[in-house]
């Protein structure tokens, strides 16, 4: 589940999906992580602690200070399908959404969310909304490096007029969901058109 084998941080992980309320048992992790040392455990163990105060007191400070840290986590957690939206919206109290993969497959996707974000977007950036909670929008995106996908959500989120919260995904695996849901099956781009290519 994380990009680390120890048994017992894959135990911490599962612990989560399956109560990601547990605010407890992720500062739990936060204290393990940091007997084990190294920078990137101490990272992630700082990031849980942050995203656990700003769960009580929507601290600002708290939240930037999580973001700073997020960038040092170095732990990937891969889910085979996308979760509902209530663990889809808690997913970003245990890691960075950038280090969190998520695999469309079949999903469903709500039409509310494809309403949220039009083709065209979902097509330049490789964006696939897989859920909305209001003006929330919730996401993967097909990037590789973590720089591309800090630049890219500013701008879809100020295109969109929500907040979005987007995890990675396989390219592949997005462009598909893309024809699949949006229903055209085949889209060539010319001179930054899109035209429907029969």
């Amino acid at each position: 589940m994380t990009s680390t084998t120890h048994p017992a941080a894959t135990a911490f992980a599962a612990r989560f999906l399956a109560n990601p309320d547990d605010r407890l048992g992720r500062l739990v992790f936060a204290d393990w992580l940091e007997e084990r040392g190294g920078d990137a455990n101490t990272a992630w163990a700082q990031y849980l602690r942050c995203m656990a105060q700003v769960e009580v007191d929507s601290d600002n400070s708290n939240a930037n200070e999580a973001i700073r840290t997020g960038r040092h986590v170095r732990a990937r957690l891969t889910l085979g399908r996308v979760p509902g939206t209530p663990l889809l919206s808690r997913l970003t109290l245990f890691l960075p959404a950038r280090r969190v993969w998520v695999r469309i497959g079949e999903t469903r996707t709500p039409q509310s969310a494809l309403d949220i974000c039009p083709e065209f977007l979902a097509r330049i950036y490789e964006f696939m909304p897989v859920a909305a909670e209001g003006h929330h929008l919730f996401a993967v995106l097909a990037v590789g490096r973590d720089e591309e996908f800090d630049s890219l959500l500013p701008d879809v989120e100020n295109f969109l007029s929500c907040r979005v919260t987007a995890f990675r995904g396989d390219s592949e695996d997005v462009n598909r969901a893309i024809d699949e849901r949006y229903g055209w099956n085949r889209r060539v781009t010319w001179d930054g058109m899109i035209v429907q290519a029969g």
